[in-house]
Parts: structure tokens; C-alpha cells; sequence
């Protein structure tokens, strides 16, 4: 027989529906933290991909803001070359050695007996051999020690060791003229020689020539042109061409 702590007086159906109360009660209280969780994950993953953006926004204002850096140094580098390309037009159009000057020279500086017959003035483009990069002779002179033992490298392409070669113009005069003989000829080329504003005269020929029945020298001369010195106007006020300096060559 079933004790008093035992007994039941509830209905059956009463106790069913509590324990059903209590069952949705639990269900709805994890759907309630299940539920709050996503909320809560899908708020954080917002806020992460708003801060993302306002980052990716951030970035792609300063990229816009380099590219329109980049693009304003780029545009001044293409005005600064095409001043530089100017400036070298107008610097090669001025003439730092007058040719007024240089026919003075030349007349100047004949001897007596001797007289010229035409000048030729020329102007090319030469490279100019790039300098070697600092320290250069220093690990030459160290590879030249150790080629007993190893061969010195060769340095790899466009790692711009050195300079890039540089164009300058060089000048050339070849003056054609008449002397008595070979003695008149060398001193004008000794004369020619001694001037600063020529950097090198070479003698092309001297031939034997009739002129008005008389045995004379005919010489042609090459003389390049120095291309640091530059004639001032106190060189220019010096030196004044003689009238009558050229005579035709006769046939």
C-alpha cells in the first residue's frame, strides 16, 4: 500500500499540461538564446564589414589622392624636359665662338706670305664617354690583384653603374690656303696650336701648287674647335679682320 508521501491527488491531464508548460517554456528559452546569439553575431559581423569599408574607403582616397600626386610629378618631369630640350635648341642656336670672330682669328694669325682660300666650318654630334661611377679605379685596381686567382664578373645590364653617354657638339674648321713654303705653314699651325680656343690642329696636306707662274704650297688644315672655351668681348674687340684676307682659288 502506497505511503502518504506517495499519494497524488492532481489529476493526470493537470499533471501532463505542466510538464508540457515546462517543456515549450525550455524550447522557447533556447530558441530565445539561440535567436539572440545570431542577432548578436550578425550585428558584430556588420560592424566589421562597416569598419572594413570606412578602411577600403580610406585607402582608396589615398590611392586616388597618390595617383593624382603621381600624375601632377609626372606631368612637371614632361615640362622640366621639354624646358631642358628647349633651352638646349636655344643654347645650340647661340653661338658661343662667333664665326666673325674665328675668320678673324684665322687672318690674324697668317704669316707673312701666306694667305687662305677657303674655310669650312662643320658641326656633328659625338657621344661623350659616360664617367665611371666613384670608387670605380679603386675595385679595378683590387680585380686586377685578384685576376691570378678569379676572373672579375662582368657587371649585370642596366644595374646603371655608370652614365649614360652624353651628346655634345663637336666643331671642325678645315681651312685650305697658300704659303711660300713648308716653314710658313708651321708657323701658322704653331700659331693655331698656341690659341686656347682650338683644341687640336692636324695638317691634312701640304702639296706643291702653281699660282701666277710661281711654285707655291698649298696646305689644307683641320682644326677642332675647343668646347669649354668661349671668346669674350674683349677677345672679339681684339682681333679685326683685314680687308682683302681671301683670294679665289685659281684655276
Amino acid at each position: 500500500m502506497a505511503t502518504a508521501s506517495q499519494l497524488n491527488f492532481l489529476p493526470e491531464d493537470y499533471l501532463e499540461k505542466r510538464r508540457a508548460q515546462r517543456t515549450n517554456l525550455i524550447c522557447l528559452t533556447l530558441f530565445g538564446i539561440v535567436m539572440a546569439g545570431l542577432i548578436l553575431a550578425f550585428v558584430v559581423k556588420e560592424r566589421r564589414e562597416a569598419g572594413a569599408a570606412q578602411v577600403r574607403d580610406s585607402l582608396n582616397k589615398r590611392m586616388e589622392s597618390a595617383g593624382q600626386q603621381l600624375a601632377q610629378i609626372e606631368e612637371m618631369q614632361s615640362r622640366k624636359e621639354k624646358m631642358i630640350r628647349k633651352a638646349d635648341v636655344t643654347a645650340s642656336l647661340l653661338e658661343r665662338r662667333p664665326r666673325h670672330f674665328i675668320v678673324a682669328l684665322l687672318t690674324n694669325a697668317l704669316p707673312k706670305g701666306c694667305s687662305l682660300l677657303t674655310i669650312e666650318l662643320t658641326t656633328r654630334e659625338a657621344k661623350k664617354a659616360a664617367k665611371p661611377p666613384p670608387g670605380a679605379a679603386a675595385a679595378s685596381d683590387a680585380a686586377g690583384s685578384r685576376t691570378s686567382r678569379a676572373a672579375k664578373p662582368a657587371a649585370p645590364a642596366g644595374t646603371g653603374g655608370a652614365d649614360a653617354p652624353e651628346v655634345q657638339r663637336v666643331e671642325t674648321l678645315r681651312v685650305t690656303g697658300m704659303a711660300p713654303d713648308d716653314k710658313v705653314v708651321s708657323r701658322f699651325i704653331a700659331a693655331m696650336d698656341n690659341n686656347p680656343l682650338f683644341k687640336r690642329v692636324d695638317l691634312l696636306f701640304s702639296e706643291e701648287h702653281n699660282y701666277q707662274q710661281q711654285s707655291v704650297r698649298r696646305f689644307m688644315l683641320q682644326i677642332e674647335l675647343s668646347d669649354q672655351a668661349q671668346v669674350t668681348d674683349d677677345m672679339v674687340q681684339s682681333q679685326r679682320l683685314a680687308p682683302g684676307a681671301f683670294e679665289r682659288d685659281p684655276k
